[in-house]
């Protein structure tokens, strides 16, 4: 009897020992997965962002594409922000006052600092301002409207900009050569401008400027975070800045994970994702279904659609007919049917319908192929020519309504042949020209001068490559016209000609699903999230 107890005893502590091995095994499991995927538990007040493009680069003044412009507001501020409503809201710059449209008056937050403590001060205003107009720095920023810059918003010799007066450590004067729209300084000059510490680049030559680490790697900034760390194509890690102007952000950290779209679906299911990037992280379209059941986030459809822009290089298809027999020759109907699942819309211009300056009386281009066929015969198009269509990857509802286009236009007798890139890789080839077609999405901003731009001959971005002196004339006088309702009457005029000329075809317009974690507190999701991202909360 005793040998039986104490055979039973010794099988008790044999299954007892096995229950604990097995539970430690399990518990090391889920703390191995906790690192490595990112999750929330214990309280972390991490937020993570899931991104498909990778910033072109980190370049504070010549920021190149979408994901570059949202990393850099993550970690710096403008003088004005942009937020949900389309709207400006105060950043750096505590007021910004004019009396006559031509002298505008900016004062500074005096509690401003660089993320290193350093007071934020004029000394890093018109040190910007000299390194931004001298001719042998890159810049995306062109101020051609201030006093004492040439055409090309450069200095053409000396180092004093005479539309730029510093009147004391925490205000400044911008004069321009004329009256401009109030709406149009915010958005062309105090929202777009980022500055540059000069106490960290006092010694940086111009013509050695981009080669600088600070402007492949700017660690030192005046956001609610700070870059902490970037690992090329994989993430990047920013840090609070407790010394935020604003107030002290709500979260720790953000950690922006860089991978594809159907990476993102299942990691925003999983939790290991608490948000994706409006714009530059889409869900695809086969997945808004699955995203919208989701219990652990909330899904809602953008109330602003989002354009997706057919481009041609006007340099390689010059002729008014073969770009207008292109315009006909693609099915948009399909695109917001198929692709969209009805999620979106035709537009018939650069803008989106709810944008203010949209133009609601643009004769649109319907799909016509029998006329496309006319046009290019009459233009004397040569069919066994071959069109190559540059696409960027990333984006899979893009990237499908690039297949579908090709073969819309293959199906009338044309040869178009689809090249798939990386953003980086297709950014370089539209700002080098090299492509005959092109689907791309230019950011739309309150001031719609932004969006015509890219469409000017010798400015920053031109991809479309268009020469057009009655266009860019048209173009310049809303900048010259200071008064808000002439200027949109003079934006219609531009968009009729953008689309009697053929400039460029919008091939849909989509209402962006933008998911975000239960956890999360953020305000508005999608266009314009960025803007309030010191007051983010997570559970």
């Amino acid at each position: 009897m005793r040998r039986l107890k104490i055979k039973i005893l010794y099988l008790l502590l044999i299954v007892g020992f096995i229950l604990i091995a097995t539970a430690c095994s399990n518990n090391e499991e889920v703390v191995e997965s906790d690192t490595n995927n990112g999750s929330n538990a214990g309280g972390d007040k991490t937020v993570y962002i899931g991104l498909v493009n990778p910033p072109t680069n980190l370049n504070p003044i010549n920021a190149q594409g979408n994901a570059t412009e949202q990393m850099l507001t993550i970690m710096t501020d403008n003088l004005v922000g942009i937020n949900s409503n389309m709207t400006f809201s105060q950043k750096l710059a505590k007021t910004i006052e004019t009396t006559d449209n031509q002298t505008f008056t900016i004062t500074l937050h005096e509690n401003a600092k660089w993320s290193d403590g350093t007071p934020f001060t004029t000394k890093d205003v018109k040190f910007t301002m000299k390194m931004v107009t001298h001719p042998k720095v890159t810049t995306t920023f062109m101020f051609n409207y201030i006093e004492g810059l040439n055409d090309s918003g450069k200095l053409e010799s000396g180092t004093e900009i005479s539309g730029l007066e510093i009147v004391n450590d925490h205000t400044f004067n911008i004069t321009t050569k004329y009256p401009i729209d109030m709406i149009f300084f915010k958005d062309d000059f105090a929202s777009k401008i980022r500055f540059l510490p000069e106490h960290i680049l006092k010694d940086a030559k111009p013509e050695e400027l981009d080669k600088h680490d600070y402007m492949i790697n700017p660690t030192v900034t005046l956001g609610a975070f700070t870059l902490e760390k970037y690992a090329k194509d994989q993430y990047l890690e920013f840090s609070i800045n407790k010394d935020y102007y604003l107030g002290v952000p709500k979260v720790d950290k953000i950690y922006v994970k860089i991978m594809p779209a159907s990476n993102i679906v299942a990691q925003l299911q999983t939790g290991e994702l608490d948000m994706h990037m409006e714009g530059t992280a889409l869900i695809p379209t086969e997945d808004h279904e699955r995203i919208s059941n989701l219990l652990n986030v909330n899904a809602e459809y953008s109330d602003i659609s989002f354009p997706v822009h057919f481009i041609i290089n006007n340099g390689n298809i010059s002729d008014e007919k073969v770009r207008k027999a292109l315009f006909y020759g693609i099915n948009r109907e399909m695109f917001v049917k198929q692709l969209l699942n009805g999620n979106g819309e035709i537009i018939h211009g650069v803008l989106p319908s709810a944008h203010p300056y949209y133009n609601k009386n643009i004769e649109p281009y319907p799909y016509d192929p029998e006329k496309a066929k006319q046009l290019f015969k009459e233009a004397g198009w040569n069919f066994d020519q071959v069109i190559n269509f540059v696409v960027p990857v990333g984006n899979k509802t893009r990237e499908r309504a690039a297949e579908l286009a090709a073969e819309n236009l293959n199906s009338i007798g044309l040869k178009v042949n689809i090249q798939k890139f990386d953003f980086p890789t297709t950014f370089k080839k539209l700002k080098e020209h090299e492509f005959d077609i092109t689907v791309t999405s230019i950011p739309f901003r309150p001031d719609p001068s932004h969006v015509f731009n890219f469409f000017r001959k010798g400015f920053p971005n031109d991809f479309a490559n268009y020469d057009g002196p009655e266009l860019d004339k048209l173009i310049q006088s809303t900048v010259l016209e200071p008064d808000t309702e002439k200027r949109k009457a003079i934006f219609n005029e531009v968009q009729e000609l953008f689309n009697n000329e053929a400039v460029v075809f919008p091939l849909y317009s989509e209402f962006q699903l933008h998911a975000t974690s239960k956890a999360m507190k953020v305000g508005k999701s999608g266009y314009g999230m960025l803007d309030n991202i010191y007051q983010w909360e997570k559970e």
